[in-house]
């Protein structure tokens, strides 16, 4: 099993907004069956910093599903917002083991 963590710098301000629009995009996602998609934001560390987090079997999984998720119009729509909201952002895949 494989977590991924995509991690955004968000711009100040505009956490509200980001977080609000995650909410119309998990509708998108769950529809398309995603999976469970798990947001969360900054306690300590760099400020205005928010992760999604979902488990995937595999890497290749998850890149299906993202390219299926870039074709999807109403994504499309609501990424297209994105550029104004983020100051920059990253994708991170852990292993996850039972120990």
């Amino acid at each position: 099993m494989i977590l991924v963590r995509t991690v955004f710098q968000v711009k100040w301000g505009k956490m509200d907004e980001v977080l609000a629009g995650m909410a119309q995009m998990r509708a998108i996602t769950d529809a398309m069956g995603m999976g469970n998609v798990r947001v969360i934001t900054d306690l300590s560390g760099p400020m205005f910093t928010l992760v999604q987090e979902r488990e995937v079997e595999s890497i290749e999984q998850s890149q299906q599903q993202m390219q299926a998720l870039f074709r999807n119009p109403e994504w499309q729509a609501m990424s297209a917002r994105m550029p104004d909201l983020f100051e920059s952002g990253r994708t991170e895949f852990y292993n996850i083991h039972d120990v």
